[in-house]
């Protein structure tokens, strides 16, 4: 993404934009985390999605095409993976702050501070959409299922997608988990095979 070669950005609203730096301003949050946890912090989870986004993407995948994390990081391939989980654990706080979603921060940053894992945030990797054959660099919002009661709401689900460079990522927060054989990956799950699926899936 350059100035020579950018990519389009579309987002639900119906915004449109050629988009040459991941540093627009369309890919900043009201409520940034701190310098420390934006930067020193969260660098290696960057690196690491920086990384399989330029893997997966020079190989144009395509629907059902696998990827083995030891390809694309063969010194500590469960290590990495989870960088890029927390990578989306990062984008996926901001979201919820942008969006005023009833859904607890606190698990996400606490998954941030500690380097773990958030327990019930899912990844589903797939192919990007484009946009006159070029890559979309598209954020969708924060989509929700809320369950009311007579003294608060609770968000039992929500969801949102990014894509980049001809490869999308789903992220998934389940409140009871997923179920097995979706195609939804979690760092506790095998890093040996992950299987990429086609737009809508």
């Amino acid at each position: 993404m350059t100035q020579a070669d950018p990519v389009h950005y579309r987002d639900d609203g119906g915004t449109r934009k050629r988009v040459s730096t991941a540093k627009d301003d369309l890919f900043t949050f009201p409520d940034p985390l701190c310098a420390f946890c934006n930067n020193e912090r969260t660098q290696p989870h960057d690196l690491a999605w920086q990384r399989l986004c330029a893997f997966l993407s020079a190989r144009n995948p395509k629907p059902g095409s696998i990827f083995k994390p030891s390809t694309v990081f063969p010194q500590q391939p469960a290590q990495e993976m989870l960088n890029v989980h927390l990578f989306f654990i990062k984008m996926f706080g901001g979201l919820i702050l942008e969006g005023s979603a009833p859904l607890s921060i606190q698990p996400f940053a606490n998954a941030i501070v500690t380097g773990q894992s958030h327990s019930q945030v899912y990844l589903k990797f797939g192919c990007g959409v484009t946009l006159d054959n070029n890559p979309v660099l598209n954020r969708t919002g924060l989509q929700t299922k809320v369950r009311s009661s007579a003294t608060h709401e609770r968000c039992t689900s929500a969801a949102w997608s990014y894509n980049v460079n001809g490869v999308s990522v789903t992220v998934m927060y389940s409140e009871q988990g997923m179920q097995s054989g979706m195609k939804w990956w979690h760092p506790r799950l095998t890093t040996d095979r992950v299987e990429l699926v086609g737009i809508g899936e």
